[in-house]
C-alpha cells in the first residue's frame, strides 16, 4: 500500500465508522473499500465534489449533497456489454458530507430497499445485499469491492466487541454524585505504567485508598469502568503546573474541571521499556469515547487531555499536539484544527457578567448554577468575569450563548 493509498483510508474510515452506527449499519469495511474502488481512491472526476461512491442525484433523498453536477459514467448489461450513461451526480461540500450522503441515499430510498443492509455483519454478505438491492449494475461488484477488503485488511475497522465490566473503587477514591447535566467534557489519560491492565488497575483502585481515580480504564480487549458516570473522579484537579507557558498546557485550567469531565485511562498491555499503548487500546478508546460524545452530547472540541486542564505531562506521548490530532482525534471522525493547538487567548469565552465587587459575581454564578449551568469566576483586568464555557469552535459558543438567553441571562462571547 502506498503512502497516498493509506491516506485516502485515514480519511475515509473514521467518518464510515462515525456514520454508519448512526445508520443502523454494523459493518465498515465494504463501505471502505466501495470507496476506493468507485472513486480511485480519491481521483476520479466525481471524487473532485467529494462524491466517492457514485451517488446520483434525486431531488430530496440526499440532503448533505448541495448541488446536482453532471457527469458521464458506465453501466453493465446482464449480457456483460456497457452502455454509456450521462446524468445528474450528488454533490458534497467536504469530504464528511460526502460519506454522511452515503448513508443518507441508502436509508432515504422511497422504495426502503436498502432497509435489509441494516444490521448485517459479514462483509461479504452486504455486498452481495447492496447489489442485489440494485446498488450497482457491475456483474464483478461483489468480487471486485470484496478483493480490496482483503488486499488492505480493511476488516481491522469493522466494529469489535468489547466487554465492558465493572469494579468500582473503594469510595475514598473518588468524590460525590452530580447531576448528569454537568458532564461536559472528557479526558483522556494515561497509566504511566510499562505492561498493565483494566483489570489490574480496577482491582487496585477498589483494594487502595489513595484519593484518586478515573472513570473508566481501557486495554487492548476491555474497558473497567472504576467511577459511575454520576459520580465525581479525582483525576484532573490539582494545582496547574508551573512549566505550562513552556508546554503550552493548561489550557482549560479552571474551565474542564472533576465536576464536569469523565476521564479515561489508557493502559499499556505491552511491557517493553516503553510506555505506549497498542493500537487495539487505543481502539477500544476510540470506541468508548464515541459511544460518552453521542449519550452526553459532547463535541469533538471538548473531547481532551488532561495536559490541557492543568499542564500534567499525561499523556506524555500525546503532549504534542499534532501526535494528538493524527492518532486520536481525526480518528473520531470529525474535522480538528490541522495545526493550531487551542489556547486560552484562541478560545471563544461565554460569559454572563463582569462585575468589580466578587460578591455579585458570586450571587450570579449561584443564580446560573441553579439554572442548571456550569461556570467559573475569572479574575481579570479588574473585575470578576462569569463565564459559562470556553470552546475551540465558535459555533459551539454561540449555541451555549442562545441557551442562556433563552433562560433569560444576558450572555456575550468574548
Amino acid at each position: 500500500m502506498t503512502d497516498q493509498q493509506q491516506a485516502f483510508i485515514n480519511k475515509i474510515a473514521p467518518l464510515v465508522q462515525k456514520y454508519a452506527p448512526q445508520f443502523g449499519i454494523k459493518v465498515c469495511s465494504p463501505i471502505i473499500a466501495q470507496a476506493i474502488l468507485e472513486s480511485g481512491w480519491g481521483t476520479t472526476d466525481k471524487a473532485r465534489y467529494n462524491n466517492f461512491f457514485g451517488i446520483k442525484y434525486y431531488a430530496g433523498r440526499v440532503p448533505s449533497s448541495y448541488a446536482p453536477f453532471y457527469s458521464q459514467s458506465s453501466e453493465q448489461r446482464p449480457d456483460g456489454s456497457y452502455y454509456p450513461i450521462i446524468c445528474q451526480w450528488c454533490a458534497f461540500a467536504s469530504v464528511e458530507d460526502g460519506i454522511k450522503g452515503y448513508f443518507e441515499f441508502l436509508m432515504n430510498s422511497p422504495t426502503h430497499n436498502y432497509d435489509n443492509l441494516k444490521g448485517i455483519t459479514d462483509p461479504h454478505k452486504y455486498l452481495e445485499v447492496i447489489r442485489a438491492d440494485g446498488y450497482a449494475t457491475s456483474l464483478k461488484y461483489v468480487e471486485n469491492v470484496y478483493k480490496r477488503i482483503v488486499d488492505y485488511n480493511l476488516t481491522a475497522y469493522d466494529p469489535k466487541i468489547i466487554e465492558y465490566k465493572t469494579n468500582y473503587a473503594a469510595k475514598g477514591n473518588y468524590g460525590s454524585k452530580r447531576p448528569i447535566s454537568d458532564i461536559g467534557y472528557i479526558a483522556l489519560h494515561y497509566t504511566a505504567n510499562d505492561g498493565d491492565t483494566d483489570e489490574g488497575n480496577g482491582n487496585y483502585f477498589k483494594n487502595n485508598i489513595v484519593k484518586a481515580s478515573a472513570h473508566y480504564f481501557v486495554d487492548d480487549d476491555s474497558v473497567t469502568q472504576s467511577v459511575p458516570d454520576d459520580y465525581v473522579a479525582w483525576s484532573v484537579g490539582g494545582k496547574k503546573y508551573t512549566d505550562c507557558a513552556q508546554t503550552g498546557g493548561g489550557s482549560l485550567y479552571g474551565i474542564a474541571k472533576n465536576q464536569n469531565t469523565i476521564s479515561i485511562e489508557l493502559c499499556d498491555t505491552v511491557k517493553d521499556g516503553t510506555i505506549y499503548p497498542t493500537q487495539a487500546t487505543i481502539n477500544n478508546a476510540l470506541i468508548l469515547t464515541r459511544s460518552l460524545m453521542e449519550k452526553y452530547g459532547i463535541a469533538l472540541d471538548h473531547v481532551i487531555r488532561h495536559f490541557d486542564v492543568t499542564g500534567k505531562h499525561c499523556p506524555a506521548y500525546w503532549m504534542n499536539y499534532g501526535k494528538w490530532r493524527d492518532e486520536f482525534l481525526l480518528k473520531l471522525g470529525s474535522s480538528v484544527p490541522a495545526d493550531t493547538v487551542p489556547s486560552s487567548e484562541s478560545l471563544y469565552r461565554v460569559q454572563v457578567g463582569a462585575y468589580k465587587i466578587k460578591a455579585n459575581a458570586v450571587l450570579m454564578q449561584n443564580k446560573l448554577r441553579k439554572a442548571g449551568f456550569d461556570n467559573f469566576i475569572k479574575e481579570m483586568d479588574g473585575y470578576y468575569k462569569v463565564q459559562c464555557g470556553a470552546y475551540s469552535i465558535r459555533a459551539n459558543a454561540e449555541a451555549l450563548k442562545t441557551r442562556l438567553m433563552q433562560k433569560g441571562f444576558q450572555a456575550i462571547i468574548v
